[in-house]
C-alpha cells in the first residue's frame, strides 16, 4: 500500500530543504519519508497491504499528513513538535 500527498514543487524549494529531509527521514519522521518523484516533494507512506492493520492505516493517514503539514519545519510525522500558532 502507497499513500501519499504532494508537498511543493522541486524547484520552489532552496537547497538546504533537501538536507533537513534527509536528516528528518532518518531523525524525525516515523512510518513515513520524504521523497522526490515528478519534480515533487513527497510525503510518503509504503507498507505491505497484507500486514496493515486498520489501526495501522488510521495512523499512517496521520503520519502522511504531518510529514506534509511539518515539512520545513519540525520536519515531523506527528502532531507533537507543532508550533503553537498551528
Amino acid at each position: 500500500m502507497r499513500m501519499i500527498t504532494p508537498i511543493a514543487y522541486l524547484k520552489a524549494l532552496k537547497e538546504a530543504v533537501f538536507q533537513q529531509a534527509l536528516a528528518a527521514n532518518f531523525h524525525a519522521t516515523l512510518d513515513i519519508k520524504y521523497a522526490i518523484s515528478e519534480e515533487i516533494m513527497w510525503s510518503v507512506f509504503i507498507h505491505l497491504l497484507k500486514e496493515l492493520s486498520e489501526n495501522k492505516v488510521k495512523d499512517a493517514v496521520k503520519q502522511v499528513y504531518y510529514g506534509a503539514k511539518t515539512f520545513e519545519g519540525t520536519y515531523s510525522s506527528t502532531d507533537q513538535f507543532l508550533s503553537s500558532k498551528e
